[in-house]
């Protein structure tokens, strides 16, 4: 079971645009997957996404919507890291994206 993130945010990208990630699973039972969004280690969000249409194992995580709650209007980007912005009084956020598959196991739904 392996999540492979195969499009990410860029570094170059302004703190405007749709922060969103793309990713796959090799789970061949896979029904879903959730993500928690976590600003500066708190969680801030979560996420349930079933497949993108026309794949079984492809998904989508749009999370610049939760992220911009958190940030004042005066981001710039950082060198720090692809997932740092930074206000620009030079307070660092950071973010990251945890991932669990879910699989469904003919009884049960688990997460791993």
């Amino acid at each position: 079971m392996a999540i492979d993130i195969y499009r990410e945010p860029s570094e170059t990208s302004t703190p405007y645009s749709p922060i969103y990630f793309d990713v796959s699973s090799d789970l061949g039972t896979i029904t879903s997957m959730i993500a928690d969004v976590y600003v500066n280690s708190s969680l801030v969000g979560t996420f349930n996404k079933e497949p993108l249409l026309g794949t079984t194992d492809s998904f989508r995580f749009e999370v610049g919507d939760v992220l911009k709650k958190h940030f004042t209007n005066d981001l710039t980007v950082t060198g720090i890291g692809s997932k740092a912005l930074r206000n620009s009084n030079g307070s660092a956020l950071n973010y990251h994206i945890r991932a669990f598959e879910v699989e469904d196991n003919g009884t049960t739904f688990d997460t791993s």
